[in-house]
């Protein structure tokens, strides 16, 4: 993951993480067998009854996502949660949305054009929301 092309930011250098499965230690995905469906239920259950907390990625959906999707998911619950635009929190965010264009609604990063998430009509009441 390079993540200066998830946030927008224009940098001359950059971070670049890898991951690496093992076998060992802390599963990083979603294992899909009933005994661990049956655990997420039980968290789910409780995070439905704690108001005030949004939970969202794999963990929350006990389901596999890559980075975008789980960027458009944020993005997406963070709308349905607040009135402020999108575009207001990546300028919270880089200090400067100048290399951000949004049309319809879709925020994109000119130096990914594979990645679009597409987020708010930018008044934070449930818009539609979608994923390229």
């Amino acid at each position: 993951t390079e993540f200066k092309y998830l946030t927008g930011q224009e940098h001359q250098k950059t971070s670049i993480v890898y991951e690496y499965p093992q076998a060992e230690g802390d599963p990083y995905y979603p294992v899909p067998r009933p005994e661990n469906a049956e655990i997420y239920k039980k968290y789910k259950a409780l995070a439905d009854a704690t108001p005030g907390v949004s939970f969202v990625g794999r963990l929350a959906t006990y389901k596999y996502y890559n980075m975008d999707q789980v960027v458009a998911q944020a993005l997406t619950t963070y709308t349905q949660i607040t009135t402020k635009p999108v575009i207001e929190l990546v300028e919270n965010v880089n200090g400067s949305a100048s290399n951000l264009s949004s049309s319809n609604g879709v925020i994109e990063t000119p130096a990914t054009p594979s990645l679009e998430v597409a987020a708010v009509n930018g008044n934070g009441n449930g818009g539609k929301s979608a994923t390229k």
